[in-house]
Order: C-alpha cells, then structure tokens, then sequence
C-alpha cells in the first residue's frame, strides 16, 4: 500500500517502478515460509504530460521511458531471484494498453503480453520453450498450479 512507500522515489505523482521492485525484493528476503506476493505498478500510469521526465514533453517519448523503467524494475526482479534459495514464480504483465490516441487510435491488439517463469535454485531446468497464447483465466490455472497451490484443469 502506498504508506509504506513513504519517502521512496517518485516519477510524477506515482511510486517510481524501481521503488516497487525494490521493495517485493525486501519483503521476500524478511519472508519466512511460503509466500505469494503481488505488486502493482503506477509509475506508467497516464496522464502523460511535461514535467515527468526532464526534456521529454509529448506522450509517446514519456510512456516509452517509463516501458524503459519497467523494463528496468523486471531485470532487478529477475536477477534478484535468479539464485534465490527457494523455488519462486514470477508473472509480470500489463492490464491494459496505453490510453493514447497518437499510439494508436482504435488501438489494434487489446491482449496484453505477459511472461511467466520459475526462477531460484529450486526451480526445474529451463528448456526453451515457444510463446503460447493463453486466455487470462488459463493463465491464472497456470500460475496457480505452478505455485502449487491448485491443480490446472484438463
């Protein structure tokens, strides 16, 4: 929650992305036991205006520093958790698409990418494997069962 965020960076009004994973990186290392944690991100979070960025003031530049900065905070996530002690499943995704019209206006695609993967030395071997596409509540059986926490339907 955002109290507990108090003196963190900003960018613009919101949590910086850096600060979140910083902070879920913190959190999993005083963890003891399982744990599920989820975090959702502002810093990408319209409008965007001058001010966020020093020398950027249209949208399009502005919304693709912050894809910069999240891709930024997904690094720090994974290395942190690369060589972690124990199993962890990470899923990273968008919930929406960008609201601007000089992206693209009706924008194509409504999907969001995600990635999904098991890291930490508990974690099987990794086989490379090709993108699958997945509809949200098959993706949600699929993070469940490999929480173990449910089985995935057949």
């Amino acid at each position: 929650m955002l109290e507990e965020f108090a003196g963190a960076a900003k960018v613009g009004d919101y949590v910086a992305d850096s600060a979140v994973g910083e902070r879920v990186v913190s959190i999993a290392k005083t963890s003891q036991g399982r744990q599920f944690l989820f975090a959702a991100t502002m810093e990408n979070h319209g409008p965007w205006e001058v001010g966020r960025f020093a020398g950027l003031s249209e949208p399009i530049p502005i919304f693709k520093q912050h894809l910069a900065n999240g891709d930024r905070m997904l690094g720090y996530l994974l290395d942190a958790f690369e060589n972690w002690p124990a199993r962890v499943v990470l899923l990273f995704y968008g919930d929406h698409v960008p609201l601007l019209k000089a992206y693209a206006d009706p924008f194509p695609d409504p999907r969001t990418d995600y990635v999904l993967l098991e890291l930490g030395r508990d974690a099987p071997a990794r086989e490379p494997r090709p993108a699958q596409q997945l509809a949200v509540h098959e993706l949600t059986w699929r993070l469940l069962a490999l929480a173990g926490l449910q089985s995935a339907p057949a």
